[in-house]
């Protein structure tokens, strides 16, 4: 979505300054221009490790939208830490929020034990605090979480799925399988680490991992990369992707490749269209912007004292597909 300075809505956004021994000498925090005077709308800020991330994109957009044209309207603002700063710079960023009266905070903790003492005196403040990352280790009284669930069982559902489809084609029960799978670059944070579950679920099949892409959002790059791991390794009979960027790149190469080669691909998206991927066997979504909504939600219950769940667990998609060989 595309951001602009139009929006009746302010979008803050605070950062954590300074570089290494070379402090700068301005404020440790900077800000917007401040909301309209008799403003009566809640300050929702988002606070995360970096805003460099999928997870970050899909995050900052849908809260972003929802403050604008969801049921209950509110004030928009994100913190991240600064580029080439300690993650342990993030307890700043909220205690400034903190000072600057924000109303509610959606935050997932760089570093927990250090953001706790952090976020704990926002709450002694009356700011409404729900956590969407890493768990905040508190003894009582923990803020509403709202979370992702583990993805090991969606991962291993693909497995299966795609083993079974590329038994039938290869018409041999004890032919060994490949394969190959696409893995984001190890990005600053995320909330989930798919890769791992399907790497894990790959070994837990008894199934042969022949090489793991590591790769960028461009999907063209990813292509180029698909393309050459082919050639390497022709063995390879199933493909598995985490993204978007992965499984679009895979539908194209599977599209070109000899009809010979009997390619099974499948894996975990986002935004990606399903009608975009009609070779895939099995894809599941994410629903990472559902859990921005349902936190957005929370906190803005929260804000208007209403009841809100201690924690919410937002769950896969595993999207109904036509059987490829017959679509």
């Amino acid at each position: 979505m595309r951001r602009s300075a139009q929006t009746p809505f302010l979008i803050l956004s605070l950062l954590a300054a300074g570089c290494g021994g070379n402090p700068e000498p301005t404020p440790p925090i900077r800000s917007g221009t401040p909301p309209p005077l008799g403003s009566t709308l809640p300050h929702v800020m988002l606070l995360l490790p970096s805003n460099r991330t999928i997870d970050a994109d899909i995050l900052r957009e849908t809260i972003e939208q929802l403050a604008t044209t969801g049921p209950t309207p509110f004030v928009y603002r994100e913190g991240f830490v600064r580029d080439g700063q300690s993650y342990e710079t993030q307890a700043d960023v909220i205690r400034e929020a903190t000072r600057r009266k924000v109303q509610g905070m959606i935050v997932a903790a760089a570093v927990p034990d250090v953001v706790a003492p952090a976020l704990e005196e926002a709450r002694k403040q009356g700011v409404s605090v729900v956590t969407i990352g890493p768990e905040i280790p508190l003894q009582e009284d923990r803020f509403p979480r709202v979370e992702l669930a583990a993805a090991q069982e969606p991962a291993r559902q693909i497995v299966t799925r795609l083993a079974e489809q590329a038994r039938t084609k290869t018409a041999a029960e004890t032919t060994p399988l490949s394969a190959i799978l696409l893995a984001r670059f190890d990005e600053d944070w995320s909330l989930q680490n798919t890769a791992a579950a399907l790497e894990s679920e790959l070994q837990a099949a008894g199934l042969s991992l022949a090489v793991t892409l590591r790769h960028g959002r461009s999907e063209l790059e990813v292509r180029d990369q698909l393309r050459n791991a082919l050639a390497d390794h022709p063995e390879a009979a199933l493909i598995l992707f985490e993204s978007d960027a992965g499984a679009l790149a895979t539908q194209s190469v599977a599209a070109d490749t000899a009809p010979g080669h009997n390619l099974v691909f499948g894996g975990f998206i986002d935004r990606a269209d399903p009608k975009k991927l009609p070779g895939a066997s099995v894809l599941v979504r994410r629903n990472v912007d559902e859990l921005a909504r349902q936190a957005a939600k929370t906190a803005l219950d929260l804000i208007a004292g209403r009841p809100a769940p201690e924690r919410v667990q937002i769950y896969p998609s595993i999207l109904e597909l036509p059987d490829p060989d017959n679509s």
